[in-house]
């Protein structure tokens, strides 16, 4: 594994977040949890794909560790969006 992987990868994962956000979905729950997934699997495929290029096995135990990583996480949103929407509102009184 490269030594600044998640500095490639989190500008990469935040991207996807902002267009998935601004084209497909209106902010809030759902568009958080698919943006989320989004970032898991941009980040985790990387991650593969430099494990696979070093001859190590990973595809089935990285997205097994994608998987995991999503429903640990995914609940959080749950507290997350309400309080981001909150902030979100009192920063952007005349927009």
């Amino acid at each position: 594994s490269i030594p600044c992987l998640y500095t490639l990868v989190f500008p990469l994962a935040g991207l996807a977040g902002s267009l998935i956000s601004k084209s497909l979905l209106r902010s809030g729950f759902l568009c958080a949890l698919v943006s989320s997934a989004a970032a898991f699997l941009i980040t985790d495929l990387v991650r593969c794909l430099l494990l696979w290029a070093a001859g190590k096995p990973a595809w089935g135990a990285g997205l097994w560790v994608m998987v995991r990583e999503f429903f640990v996480t995914a609940p959080a949103l749950l507290l997350v969006v309400p309080l981001f929407s909150a902030v979100h509102r009192r920063v952007h009184l005349y927009d």
